[in-house]
């Protein structure tokens, strides 16, 4: 399996875009593509909306960008509670000065991971691209609305799942709060979405929002009620701008997030093992032999020590006095 960056080759028709919640999920979801016959493509870009995928905006201050990356680390080992080593994560610095780190950071357990990798592998597909749905969601945002962050207090309120809300906040070049909330009903997500602006407000020079977007449906189903909501409640410019198309932004290289945590599996599963095991092959063939040349020096080590030994010190000097004489006369002539 190449990575996408490797492959510039590979068309918008060679790969499919799935939103996949488990392993299980995306199993039934690639036997429903054989099935129906969707798509010939051989690559896959996963946008997870996984419970156990873990999306967040960090900002660290006083801190250098080199020391950021352990402190990420941290971050994701504490988000999914597993040990450092079972933990894949991947970020994106979006401003970093003298004082402060900003960015955006995804996490998950490297197991649960591979599992996504193995269910691809025996479909004979392959895994380009391993993203979450918040930061997708993004990216077709910016790229269908074409914003300008600077200097902007900007909101953005995804009411595209039935079941939740993602709260995404920029302050300025700088991402403020990426939040996923179950939705229940209206007043609780009312309740919720006012304490996240007021904790944002709170930690930001801008007191203010300048734009506040809703995606989604909010005119009928579950969310309807949801426009009159926000309209009554912020004295801020709201727009709606309905659905967004998330497969337009899947090959687009304008992408405000590009956090991928497929790049470090460049290889397949069953592709990583077999270079592992030709490398232990190599490994002890390499062995093997040193220990054949070593044996072969060690026993011509033995042959030129009896060779020594078979002649006296005595035979030994009556042999060079014999060279000599013969050096001797050659040099007369």
């Amino acid at each position: 399996m190449l990575n996408f960056k490797l492959n510039q080759n590979i068309s918008d028709d060679d790969i499919l875009q799935m939103e996949v919640s488990s392993p299980h999920a995306l199993k039934n979801l690639i036997a429903d593509r054989l099935a129906q016959k969707q798509g010939t493509g051989k690559f896959i870009n996963l946008i997870f909306n996984d419970a156990k995928f873990f999306v967040r905006a960090f900002q660290f201050k006083d801190t250098p960008v080199r020391q950021a990356h352990d402190l990420i680390q941290y971050e994701s080992v504490e988000l999914v509670g597993m040990p450092m080593e079972e933990v894949a994560f991947d970020y994106q610095v979006l401003e970093a000065s003298a004082k402060t780190v900003n960015g955006v950071l995804m996490c998950m357990d490297k197991n649960l991971l591979e599992q996504y990798f193995t269910v691809a592998d025996e479909a004979g597909l392959a895994i380009l691209s391993i993203s979450g749905y918040p930061l997708v969601s993004m990216n077709a945002f910016f790229q269908q609305k074409g914003l300008d962050r600077e200097n902007k207090h900007l909101c953005i309120l995804d009411f595209s799942k039935e079941e939740k809300l993602y709260i995404t906040v920029f302050d300025g070049r700088q991402c403020a709060l990426i939040r996923i909330l179950p939705f229940h009903n209206i007043r609780q997500i009312m309740a919720e979405i006012i304490q996240s602006f007021r904790s944002v407000c709170a930690q930001s020079s801008n007191k203010k929002f300048d734009q506040i977007y809703v995606c989604g449906n909010v005119l009928d189903g579950p969310h309807a009620g949801i426009k009159e909501h926000l309209e009554r409640a912020f004295d801020t410019p709201i727009e709606f701008i309905g659905d967004m198309d998330m497969t337009a932004v899947a090959s687009s290289q304008k992408k405000l997030f590009t956090m991928n945590l497929a790049k470090n599996y460049s290889l397949s599963l069953p592709s990583r093992r077999i270079l592992l095991a030709g490398a232990n092959i190599v490994l002890a063939a390499a062995l093997l032999l040193s220990c054949v040349l070593g044996l072969r020096i060690l026993i011509r080590g033995v042959g030129i020590g009896k060779a020594a030994a078979a002649f006296s010190q005595e035979q030994y000097k009556q042999a060079r006095g014999l060279k000599q004489q013969v050096d001797s006369k050659n040099a007369k002539k």
